[in-house]
């Protein structure tokens, strides 16, 4: 990351928008001014991870709240799948930053393992965020819910225990885990 240069987050951006299509669409609807933050960010924020490379609590604190930042870009089309393609962006832009410093396929290899788990943590903020954010619009909406439990049918016949569907029992569970 030392060589890295100012544009690294623009550079990035290129490179993510370059494979989807849909990921230019949503750029090209952010202001000139949200674009240069989020490639600000983008570098900031991988800044941070490689700072603090040996404490893995601090990297996904980092990761949860970039994800989580992403919530707002919704509107704009932002889609969390976006962050794969940001991912490999990360990956691709990094290894060139190694300027065969090191085995260019030991070096892209450790990226692809440090990005893969930042970004499942920055995927993790996000919908953490977006759960948030719907549980505390749902708590304003006040809605009476009903739950009904028939075990019979339309015509008012009864249905025999073996059309029902049963739960799995303990021991199911103990063969799912063995």
């Amino acid at each position: 990351m030392d060589n890295s240069k100012d544009d690294l987050g623009e550079r990035i951006f290129r490179r993510a928008l370059e494979r989807r299509d849909d990921f230019k669409q949503f750029i090209d609807k952010l202001t000139k001014k949200q674009r240069y933050e989020n490639s600000s960010y983008l570098k900031q924020f991988l800044l941070g991870v490689v700072d603090n490379l040996t404490d893995i609590d601090e990297i996904n604190r980092l990761a949860e709240d970039f994800g989580c930042n992403h919530v707002q870009f919704r509107a704009n089309g932002f889609k969390p799948d976006f962050f794969a393609c940001t991912a490999d962006a990360v990956t691709t832009e990094c290894t060139f930053l190694d300027q065969a410093a090191h085995p260019t396929s030991e070096t892209a290899a450790a990226w692809s393992l440090l990005t893969s788990h930042v970004f499942s943590a920055v995927r993790d903020g996000y919908y953490a965020e977006l759960r948030r954010q719907r549980k505390s619009s749902n708590a304003f909406r006040a809605r009476v819910s009903v739950d009904v439990v028939s075990t019979g049918t339309d015509d008012g016949t009864s249905l025999s225990s073996a059309t029902r569907r049963s739960l799995p029992t303990t021991s199911t569970f103990q063969l799912i885990q063995t």
